[in-house]
């Protein structure tokens, strides 16, 4: 993967919004929000998402009051030790001991690419998926990356939201349930197919998107 970040902050938004490119095409959006947005906040952000990075040049102030400023990406070096003191904090020997993490020669190349952060890795050593629980390592992590993102970020509405767009359900509940239902789809990687008057028919894997 080659992965570049940027960040939506604005003083009408309690947290910030991540925008990741893959090979300079939009490839997740991921919301660190401590409130969800409004539906006009919502309607707001999809009109104006940026699928190329291209057209990011020159957006330093994009809109207004909305900042968009790209993140410096953490030394493969810092990743690997960030990831080895989560280790030594969630798996413990038969005495019930912190392990060491025993680190292989390519953990720091295969890494580079990935987004490492405390939020993801708790979700990683504390899952209950047969994907992860037993199987920490670095090449594990990056090899389920995508499931794990999927699944940090739905920790809360797993119960709440499907993890596909369901036009029936979307006619039984109001505008705000709809901003944070997309909300959702968005932090798993999906995007918007819009109808040619530019409404919401769909959300796909962006691979069908291309």
């Amino acid at each position: 993967m080659n992965l570049s970040e940027y960040k939506l902050v604005s003083p009408k938004i309690k947290g910030e919004i991540v925008f990741t490119y893959n090979k300079g095409v939009l490839f997740s959006i991921v919301f660190k929000l401590a409130e969800p947005l409004s539906v006009k906040q919502f309607t707001w952000l999809v009109m104006h998402v940026l699928y190329s990075e291209k057209e990011l040049n020159g957006h330093d102030d994009y809109i207004g009051d909305v900042k968009l400023q790209r993140i410096t990406p953490l030394p493969s070096t810092n990743k690997v030790e960030l990831f080895s003191s989560f280790y030594k904090r969630y798996v413990k020997d038969f005495d019930n001991n912190p392990v060491d993490y025993v680190r292989s020669r390519k953990d720091h190349l295969m890494i580079r690419g990935f987004e490492v952060t405390e939020a993801l890795l708790i979700a990683y050593f504390t899952s209950d998926k047969a994907l992860f629980k037993g199987n920490y390592s670095i090449g594990n992590y990056c090899k389920f990356f995508n499931q794990l993102r999927a699944e940090a970020a739905g920790a809360n509405k797993k119960q709440r939201f499907p993890n596909y767009y369901d036009p029936e359900l979307v006619k039984r509940h109001d505008g705000q349930w709809y901003s944070e239902y997309c909300q959702h789809l968005l932090s798993l990687g999906k995007v918007p197919k819009k109808s040619r008057f530019g409404d919401i028919t769909d959300f796909i894997d962006k691979d069908a998107a291309q």
